[in-house]
């Protein structure tokens, strides 16, 4: 079987391979036909489709991403089978929740913040932390041991005052320095100025304290 391509080369068929992918609704398989050009093989199905063999579709990423950041991953297998009748192994549930945790920290590194954005505006904001467990490799762990520690998560939130639009913030064990970091972008100006007024109230300081 031959054929022949929009840019006047001639094309051939080449053998059907199964391609599947993972999606909400299950696995998806088809057989797709694949077209030899000279000595490169053209899918033009996965090309136009966007997407490749046992592949996860964005959707299911958001799923995953959504349960994996709540619980922990062993027990979001179970979470998929209650909710969605599929079922996903816990690695690909894990690298799934780390790629797009890694995404948003690089967003977030990304992001810039134009001095004097909050200009003549009044902000209100608060930040706390909590203490969380976190399970670490044992440094002095042959097999890999896991150990429990406890770091502190700090999240902030700032609006202007009038509005309910509010503006989130956070850091996981990043100190001092990252706290203001967030602050910045929170209330959208580096430094926070006088001129923005900002009030915040940070871990146990008294509730309205004004900060220049």
């Amino acid at each position: 079987m031959h054929g022949t391509s929009t840019g006047g080369r001639g094309r051939s068929a080449a053998a059907e391979k199964k391609l599947h992918w993972h999606t909400t609704f299950g696995e998806i398989a088809v057989e797709e036909p694949q077209w030899r050009r000279g000595t490169r093989t053209e899918r033009p199905f996965s090309e136009q489709a966007g997407v490749s063999c046992r592949a996860t579709s964005v959707p299911l990423q958001r799923v995953l991403a959504d349960f994996g950041s709540d619980h922990a991953f062993g027990r979001v297998p179970d979470k998929l089978r209650e909710h969605y009748g599929i079922g996903m192994p816990v690695s690909t549930i894990r690298l799934t929740t780390e790629h797009h945790a890694q995404c948003l920290f690089e967003q977030e590194q990304a992001r810039e913040v134009h001095a004097g954005a909050a200009k003549g505006r009044v902000l209100i904001g608060e930040m706390d932390g909590s203490m969380v467990p976190v399970a670490e490799i044992a440094k002095d762990a042959d097999d890999k041991r896991k150990a429990l520690v406890w770091k502190e998560a700090r999240l902030c939130i700032a609006h202007e005052l009038g509005s309910a639009t509010l503006v989130f913030g956070g850091h996981f064990a990043g100190g001092v320095e990252e706290s203001g970091r967030q602050w910045e972008r929170c209330v959208g100006v580096a430094p926070v100025s006088a001129r923005a007024a900002a009030y915040m109230r940070w871990g146990t300081a008294r509730r309205g304290s004004p900060t220049k």
